[in-house]
């Protein structure tokens, strides 16, 4: 069965009022119609299909403040979307905004990356995120990995915004920051707050670095230093004095 919280304001026109509930009567038939083969899923969204799925689901009807909250093996699912995590809920117009918690799975297939993080916003009309806890975010089309303690991507912009003891790995490619703006259409890679970058066997210091992948150029601004050839081992007191906040903490958002 689905569960429908939902509350019918009274109005002092007794037409309008009648058909209010009718419409709410009615919105509450097609969505239990909808749920009633699945318990815990459903369809949602007239130009897209959406579904969503869970072990258990509370669907407020309320005019103005729809909202469907799935718990347990929780998600939801587009064309080229898989979101899964332990509880997603699901609100605004036409459902626009998702926000998932608890060992989120993000599967993006016509962007070609997959997210895992602890907290997930979505915006479904924009395609825009911001994901926090842990998050790792896996770059299939240009082959890197991306760490840090929060990551905003703007769809628009084809920008990565990455916070808090960031990591970015790729061939031969290792980076330290603890800002990294990352262009996925021009692969140019941007870090900011003590950057360290690692290829091969040369290391690179300075306040800010541009990496431009694809063209395997590394430029440097500000108090530049750097190694090249055999890298030393470290001294475990200046790596203590690098030491970084937790991840799952965040970081400042910008």
């Amino acid at each position: 069965m689905c569960e429908i919280d939902a509350v019918v304001h009274e109005s002092t026109a007794g037409a309008r009022c009648a058909r209010a509930r009718g419409s709410w009567r009615a919105r509450a038939v097609l969505l239990c119609l909808l749920l009633w083969p699945a318990p815990a899923s459903g369809v949602l969204g007239a130009a897209e299909r959406f579904e969503f799925f869970g072990d258990r689901t509370t669907v407020t009807l309320t005019e103005g403040r729809e909202r469907t909250v799935l718990e347990g093996n929780a998600g939801i699912r587009s064309e080229d979307l898989v979101i899964e995590a332990e509880r997603v809920e699901i609100y605004g117009s036409e459902f626009r905004y998702a926000v998932a918690t608890g060992n989120v799975e993000l599967v993006d297939t016509k962007r070609e990356f997959t997210l895992t993080s602890e907290q997930l916003r979505y915006d479904r009309e924009a395609e825009n995120l911001q994901a926090e806890g842990s998050v790792v975010l896996e770059d299939e089309r240009n082959a890197i990995t991306v760490r840090g303690g929060f990551l905003e991507y703007r769809s628009d912009e084809e920008l990565m915004v990455v916070q808090a003891a960031v990591r970015i790995y790729g061939e031969d490619l290792e980076t330290r920051s603890q800002l990294a703006r990352y262009r996925r259409d021009t692969e140019v890679l941007e870090l900011s707050g003590v950057p360290e970058v690692r290829r091969g066997v040369d290391d690179y210091r300075a306040m800010r670095i541009v990496i431009d992948l694809d063209r395997d150029e590394v430029m440097m601004h500000g108090r530049v230093s750097g190694a090249i050839g055999s890298r030393a081992e470290e001294d475990p007191d200046e790596e203590d004095d690098r030491a970084e906040p937790d991840a799952a903490e965040g970081g400042p958002r910008e």
